[in-house]
């Protein structure tokens, strides 16, 4: 059938012009008819038989079109640039790569080519995050560490208070290693998040442990230790359930947003989640056995005075919103305003 040149033109949003300086060339080559069909159309002079690329151009093997030019180290040169796809761990892609091109050294020294592995390196960010990030943990594990000995003044307490740390990044480690994630800077920032809220259910704990083993030392007849511990696990196992979900439950939009940001912040939000839910696990099963092998009623420590003190505002604080809880009520609502229409 006829070919339409003014259709193809305004489908493929192409110059009518440069169609008919096409179809020129192609008539003057006997490919298509010497006479305009009906409509302005061109017919094909080969009838059914089908029109090859070599029908009209020359076609041979070269090397691909270049898109630009590169200078290393003042002498031409070809620079490799990786692209990273979703999902892809740019870490791995890149020693694999570095790994290939090492096995290829020998052959391309023989023909005079000079490699230089690092000058364009996708993996050199992400290393340098990585232990950016990994050093922060550890000083914010230290800081925390000195703050827990501190209030509890006891180097056992603090130091199994402490353990819920390791304990619960290995944890939520493993379990994103078992859902196909990775350590990366997304995660990581989401267990540096999660440093300080990972020790809050032990200390939970371990300040009711060390109580309840100093009540019953003093009482007339003393009740095994295992039995103690295990009662004062238990009284705040609500309190502290109930704590771990209100703070998991203040990322979950930001897990489950559909938006750019939500898939950005996505693993950043699941690694807290996971650490947080794993430092829970702890606080109830780990943080009384290393109770029950370290502590002793000896070990309480009563209050220092700026604790005392710092108690007692905080209680005459609490009893004042109680008392006018309508005002407090409205002074949290108009913060909340304040804060969302500031977003």
């Amino acid at each position: 059938g006829p070919i339409c040149l003014a259709e193809i033109a305004a489908r493929q949003q192409l110059s009518l012009s440069y169609l008919e300086q096409l179809f020129g060339k192609l008539r003057r080559a006997g490919l298509v008819g010497s006479a305009r069909g009906p409509g302005g159309g061109y017919r094909l002079a080969r009838g059914s038989d089908a029109i090859t690329i070599a029908d009209i151009a020359t076609v041979r093997q070269e090397r691909a079109l270049r898109s630009g030019d590169s200078l290393i180290m003042g002498r031409p040169g070809v620079l490799l640039s990786l692209a990273s796809q979703y999902g892809a761990n740019t870490l791995d892609t890149t020693r694999r790569l570095e790994a290939a091109l090492h096995d290829m050294l020998p052959a391309l020294k023989a023909q005079g080519i000079t490699v230089y592995p690092a000058l364009h390196r996708p993996a050199n960010f992400v290393e340098v995050a990585l232990h950016s990030l990994e050093h922060s943990l550890v000083i914010a594990a230290v800081l925390i560490l000195a703050v827990l000995y501190l209030f509890l003044r006891d180097w056992r307490s603090a130091f199994i208070t402490f353990l819920a740390i390791p304990l619960s990044l290995l944890a939520a480690a493993a379990l994103l290693d078992k859902m196909g994630d990775t350590l990366n800077t997304m995660t990581l920032g989401g267990f540096a998040v999660a440093l300080g809220v990972l020790v809050d259910d032990a200390i939970i704990g371990i300040e009711n442990i060390l109580r309840r083993l100093h009540e019953n030392a003093g009482t007339a007849a003393p009740r095994p230790r295992l039995s103690v511990i295990a009662e004062a696990t238990l009284e705040v196992r609500g309190p502290v359930i109930f704590a771990t979900l209100v703070v998991i439950a203040i990322f979950l939009p930001v897990l489950f947003s559909s938006s750019v940001q939500g898939h950005f912040l996505g693993p950043l939000a699941l690694a807290f989640i996971l650490a947080v839910l794993a430092s829970l696990l702890v606080a109830l099963t780990a943080t009384p056995a290393f109770a029950a092998l370290m502590l002793r009623a000896r070990d309480y420590r009563a209050d220092a005075a700026w604790i005392r003190k710092l108690k007692t505002w905080q209680a005459s604080a609490v009893g004042t919103a109680q008392r006018h809880l309508a005002v407090a009520g409205a002074v949290v609502a108009l913060a909340t305003v304040a804060a969302l229409v500031t977003l």
